[in-house]
């Protein structure tokens, strides 16, 4: 070889080298050239663990070799359809952006389950409550010529009879538990002679009980609604037609707290007692008791907007109330009177395991909202009616009841909500979740069959 030659082969190899050792040190800095956009570019990466893990992921179609937890890593800084499926499980997709020299995430998604429900208790069932722990369901059911009143233990599946009742001229029930879960409240509406016959009545469950304890028999008439437990201890505030009373458990006493005939509503609120009164024009004002006691406190009663007659639930140092005809709801903050507006709210829930965010709907709609009531944004709009909600344990799903369907909605905000429909009935009366999250239970009705169903999630 001459000399000539060995040269040039010299110069072409310092000539490659010029051109690629940069190519070389960018590519592996994190960069990539960006043919749409004719540049070099700083590259991202795309995170991805869901549970359970082993989820297979599509990017733009594209299917990965890692299944996760995945990195991928040297993505363009662009927007990408990610979808995320695994056998059994209802599929999960969002469009996503990766920034330059940054990593998104997908942490812990949760994947529900593509089962059906099954059904574990069939019962011609007329009213339902689930205890607060998830644990036990409390259920009035039409058997064997008898209404009757038991308790079925969930794990177990074991029944206990409270009580039966003769079925003539039966209207409707509810049913209620303690904040504690050691007591019951039959709420029963009977046909009599002329008028409707309500019955309160009380089972204690725990043991040395005696009962049932017939409230009923010991007030006057009650106005229409429901009593209401308070949160932190075995009370009970009804409102009648002579005023508003606080029956406690403890000592089987029961306290007037005011004869007022123009109270509203009434709800416990951590120390106090919030009462929505009326005045002659029927203008609405918030009263509260003296903290630590059933007496009307001195201070001026606050007034509310007009047609405000619901106290949905305590936020914060606060209270939310609302027009249950229009939905429409205010926070109170209690420390200093101030109103400020909150979504529009007739039922609400605190996120559990959590204490800075409250779920809050009526029946169109559904949002979040900061403890106190503020920062409130619309998670959906629904055309049918909502019946109920509930968050999912871990924060990333609510639950929700329509007559017919009960759904989940995702709270991911990044591009659409993924929304799936868990079960379709012909009715659904009740729903709840045990405490783990991974178990769904419907009280429903499903072609002939009328009970207790269950679904895995």
């Amino acid at each position: 070889m001459s000399a000539t030659t060995r040269k040039i082969i010299a110069l072409t190899f310092i000539a490659v080298f010029a051109v690629t050792a940069p190519a070389v040190v960018l590519l592996t800095s994190g960069y990539r050239f960006n043919i749409g956009k004719n540049r070099l570019e700083r590259t991202g990466t795309l995170y991805i663990s869901t549970e359970p893990a082993g989820a297979v992921v599509s990017i733009d179609g594209n299917i990965q070799t890692e299944r996760t937890p995945a990195s991928l890593v040297q993505l363009l800084p662009e927007e990408y359809f990610v979808e995320l499926t695994r056998p059994g499980y209802l599929p999960w997709s969002k469009r996503l952006a990766v920034e330059s020299g940054r990593t998104t995430f997908v942490k812990d998604q949760r994947l529900l389950r593509d089962v059906l429900p099954r059904s574990v208790h069939l019962a011609d069932i007329r009213a339902s409550a689930f205890s607060a722990d998830g644990l036990r369901v409390a259920l009035l059911t039409h058997t064997g010529g008898w209404l009757e009143l038991t308790v079925l233990e969930l794990e177990e599946l074991r029944t206990e009879t409270l009580a039966r009742f003769s079925p003539q001229g039966f209207r409707s029930a509810g049913l209620s538990w303690s904040a504690d879960d050691g007591l019951l409240l039959l709420d029963i509406r009977t046909d009599g002679d002329r008028r409707e016959i309500r019955e309160l009545l009380v089972y204690p469950l725990t043991d040395g009980r005696d009962g049932p304890m017939a409230l009923h028999d010991r007030l006057p008439e009650l106005l229409p609604g429901s009593p209401r437990w308070s949160p932190q201890d075995s009370r009970l505030v009804l409102l009648t037609q002579v005023g508003t009373f606080v029956w406690d458990a403890t000592d089987n006493t029961m306290t007037a707290v005011t004869f007022s005939t123009r109270i509203q509503d009434a709800l416990f609120a951590a120390d106090r007692l919030l009462l929505i009164r009326q005045d002659e024009q029927g203008r609405p004002y918030l009263l509260e008791t003296v903290p630590g006691e059933l007496r009307l406190s001195a201070t001026e009663p606050l007034p509310l907007p007009t047609g405000t007659d619901r106290l949905v639930t305590t936020a914060g140092q606060g209270v939310i109330a609302a027009d249950s005809v229009t939905g429409s709801a205010i926070t109170v903050d209690l420390t200093d009177g101030q109103v400020s507006d909150t979504a529009d709210a007739l039922g609400a829930s605190l996120e559990r395991g959590a204490d800075d965010r409250l779920l809050l709907w009526n029946d169109f709609q559904i949002a979040i909202a900061r403890n106190d009531g503020s920062d409130h944004y619309v998670v959906t709009r629904v055309s049918d009616t909502v019946s109920g909600c509930s968050w999912h344990p871990g924060g990333q799903y609510v639950l929700y009841a329509t007559p017919k369907k009960l759904r989940a909605i995702e709270l991911d905000g990044r591009d659409r909500r993924n929304a799936y429909t868990l079960a379709k009935f012909d009715e659904i009366l009740d729903f709840s979740l045990d405490p783990s999250g991974e178990l769904l239970r419907l009280i429903g009705k499903i072609g002939n069959q009328t009970g207790l169903f269950e679904r895995e999630l």
